[in-house]
């Protein structure tokens, strides 16, 4: 089981019934998501939670495969496109980092509110730049803050070695740009949300047609 997975399983219900903490900003995204999607799009998500942002995106495109390793919040995914009658969403149990998928097939993908849950944010960057096709979008919302400090610095190692939570390694707003450019994307829009989660919504772009 990856590091996680048991946690995320275990708030996934509580997760689902929770309430948007932020509506305005939540509208916004996806506004600005949907100014890049296109009817013939093929979309995808990894790190999808309970599937709300693709089944909401599902109008719009051609079809979306959403992933997560937490096969509640998958679960809970499914029980929502089956009360919601919609046919063009599938969801998947599984991890960007191992997932076996062919290159250059994705118009666009979303990785939204997981990059900062991530052990090494280059990873799954590079891999995304690997799945667009020439042309494509990579648009992520992440929260963007320091290394831990103080009792996190010695909480956080403790709870990522017995399993309960990821490696995370934190970065800044210039680190994360940073990786994006490494890996080849352009940046072509950005959002910074209000508030004290220094949170930034990222199109990015790879170069092509």
């Amino acid at each position: 089981m990856a590091k996680g997975q048991f946690l995320f399983n275990a708030v996934a219900e509580g997760y689902a019934r929770q309430p948007i903490a932020d509506p305005a900003s939540y509208e916004r995204k996806l506004e600005i998501t949907r100014k890049y999607l296109q009817p013939q799009h093929r979309v995808f998500e990894f790190g999808c939670g309970t599937g709300s942002t693709a089944l909401l995106h599902a109008p719009y495109v051609s079809h979306i495969l959403a992933t997560d390793y937490a096969r509640k919040m998958i679960a809970i995914g499914n029980r929502k496109k089956a009360e919601q009658n919609i046919e063009n969403v599938d969801f998947a149990v599984a991890d960007i980092r191992t997932q076996a998928l062919d290159a250059a097939q994705f118009d666009v993908i979303l990785g939204l509110n997981i990059l900062h849950l991530m052990e090494d944010v280059n990873l799954p960057i590079q891999r995304c730049w690997e799945l667009l096709k020439p042309g494509g979008y990579f648009i992520s919302s992440s929260i963007c803050s320091p290394r831990p400090e103080g009792v996190w610095k010695v909480l956080l190692p403790i709870m990522s070695f017995v399993g309960l939570f990821p490696d995370i390694q934190g970065f800044s707003r210039e680190e994360l740009i940073a990786s994006h450019r490494a890996a080849g994307f352009e940046i072509v829009e950005e959002f910074d949300p209000p508030g004290k989660m220094h949170s930034v919504f990222l199109v990015a772009r790879k170069p092509g047609d």
